[in-house]
C-alpha cells in the first residue's frame, strides 16, 4: 500500500488536544468511556453533526459519550497518522473505495457477525451498492451513512435558446450526443463560448463502462478489465465525445474556471452531478433533473461514505452501539439514505429535492460503488495518468489508453497479498 507522508507526533498532538480539549475533562468527570469520533466535516456540517451527537450522548448517559474531532484539511493523512501510533478515533467516516485498503490491514474492527444478527438492522432495506461496497472478502466493515447517486441537470434557459427538447428518461447515448452537439455554441470567432456536456476527471468514467455492459474490474478483485471490447467501445464513446465533438471544455478551461462554475455561469447545458448537488437552486437559472442517458443498460455511479469502527478502539461493544445509533441518525439527515425505507421519504428530509424524488430514486436502484481494491490510491494514480488524461486529450487512441492501463493495473494488483 502506498505510504503517505508523515505527520510529526506535536503535530498530532495539536490536533488531539484542539479537537478533545474541555470535552474530554468533563467526560472523565463522568466515569464513563469517551468514544472519539472523527469527521471530515467543515463548520456547517460539524455544528449539525454535533446536534446529533449530543442526542446521542443524552441516550447514553452512564454507559458512554462520543466525541467528535473534525479534520476538514488532510484527512486521510491524519486518519493513517493516528492509526501508526495506536491513537486511533473510535470511529471514523471512510470513502467507500477505501473501505478495502483498510480492511485488508486490519485496521478496522470487523462487524459482520453484529450487523447481521442485530435486530434492529435490517439488511435487505439497504441498496446493493451500499451492501457491495461494505464488504471485503465477504464480511461487513461498516455501512453507508449516506449513497449520492449522479443525476443529469440541465439549464432549462440554454435549452430553450437551442429550441432542443429537455432530456428525459428515453435519452440514450445516440440523442445525448445529438444533444451535446446542438447545445454546443461557437462565436463569429471560432472560440467555444458554450459546451453541451462537462467531462474530465468528473464524472467517474465507469459510468459509461457499466452503462455500456463492461466493467474495470472482476468481481474478484484481482483482475482489471479494460481489455473488455464493452470498455473499449465506452471509452471510445466517450473520447469521440470530447475530441471529436469537442462538446466538453478543454482541460485547461475546466482546471482554471472548475467544473461546477462553469454550469453555475450558463456555460454548460448538461452536467452530471450528485443528487444531493445544490445545482438546481442557483439564483436566477431554471435548472432541471432527470436520470442518466441509457446505453445497453441504466447505470450510474453513487458515492458512499461509511461510518466505521476502528479495531483499535478498547471499547468496541460500546463503540458499535454507537455506531449503530450515529448511522440512524445520518440516515435522517444526510441525503440519500441508503436504505429504500428511508430514501421514499427523502422529500421529508430535503423538501428542496422533492422535484426530482422519482429521479433519484431511479437513480439508487441502478447506481454502482467503486469496487475499490487493496492498492486503492495507487489504482487512482495510474488511471488519471495512463487513462483519463491521455484519452480526454487525445494523446493515444482510446484502445490504446485502455491497453496501457490494464497493464499497468495488473502489475499494481500482482503486488496485493
Amino acid at each position: 500500500m502506498a505510504i503517505r507522508p508523515f505527520v510529526p507526533f506535536w503535530r498530532l498532538c495539536s490536533v488531539l488536544t484542539l479537537a478533545l480539549g474541555l470535552s474530554a475533562c468533563a467526560a472523565k468527570k463522568t466515569g464513563v468511556p469517551t468514544l472519539k469520533f472523527a469527521t471530515w466535516f467543515g463548520t456547517t456540517e460539524a455544528k449539525q453533526m454535533q446536534a446529533i451527537i449530543s442526542r446521542i450522548n443524552l441516550r447514553h448517559t452512564g454507559e458512554f459519550q462520543v466525541e467528535m474531532m473534525t479534520i476538514p484539511g488532510d484527512y486521510p493523512t491524519k486518519i493513517d497518522t493516528m492509526m501508526a501510533g495506536k491513537l486511533a478515533p473510535d470511529l471514523f467516516l471512510l470513502s467507500h473505495e477505501y473501505l478495502p485498503s483498510y480492511a485488508a490491514i486490519g485496521a478496522l474492527a470487523d462487524l459482520d457477525s453484529a450487523i447481521r444478527s442485530d435486530p434492529k438492522i435490517d439488511l435487505a432495506d439497504y441498496y446493493p451498492a451500499a451492501q457491495d461496497t461494505s464488504q471485503w472478502n465477504g464480511h461487513y466493515y461498516g455501512l453507508p451513512f449516506v449513497m449520492m447517486p449522479i443525476v443529469l441537470y440541465y439549464n432549462k434557459t440554454l435549452f430553450d435558446k437551442a429550441d432542443v427538447p429537455y432530456p428525459d428518461g428515453t435519452m440514450t447515448w445516440a440523442t445525448f450526443r445529438d444533444t451535446a452537439r446542438k447545445l454546443t455554441w461557437k462565436e463569429a470567432s471560432g472560440r467555444t463560448v458554450q459546451w453541451g456536456f462537462l467531462q474530465y476527471t468528473w464524472p467517474p468514467l465507469p459510468i459509461w463502462i457499466w452503462q455500456n455492459g463492461g466493467d474495470v474490474l472482476d468481481t474478484t478483485r484481482s483482475h482489471p478489465t479494460f481489455d473488455d471490447p464493452k470498455t473499449v467501445e465506452a471509452l471510445t464513446f466517450v473520447q469521440d465525445l470530447v475530441v471529436t465533438d469537442k462538446v466538453s471544455p478543454a482541460s485547461g478551461t475546466v482546471s482554471q474556471m472548475g467544473a461546477d462554475e462553469l454550469f453555475k455561469s450558463g456555460r454548460i447545458a448538461m452536467f452530471f452531478g450528485g443528487a444531493s448537488d445544490d445545482k438546481d437552486q442557483i439564483p436566477g437559472m431554471p435548472v432541471g433533473t432527470t436520470v442518466l442517458p441509457k446505453g445497453r443498460q441504466r447505470a450510474t455511479f453513487a458515492w458512499m461514505g461509511h461510518l466505521v469502527v476502528s479495531s483499535q478502539s478498547k471499547h468496541q461493544a460500546l463503540a458499535y452501539t454507537a455506531w449503530r445509533d450515529m448511522l440512524d441518525e445520518f440516515h435522517r439527515w444526510k441525503i440519500v439514505p441508503p436504505r429504500r425505507s428511508l430514501a421514499k421519504r427523502l422529500d421529508e428530509f430535503a423538501p428542496k429535492k422533492a422535484y426530482a424524488k422519482e429521479t433519484i430514486l431511479a437513480s439508487m436502484e441502478y447506481a454502482h460503488g467503486i469496487r475499490g481494491v487493496v492498492e486503492q490510491t495507487d489504482w487512482d494514480t495510474f488511471v488519471l495518468s495512463t487513462l483519463i488524461q491521455p484519452l480526454l486529450t487525445g494523446q493515444v487512441p482510446a484502445a490504446q489508453a485502455a491497453a496501457n492501463t490494464q497493464a499497468k493495473l495488473q502489475r499494481v494488483l500482482a503486488v496485493t497479498p
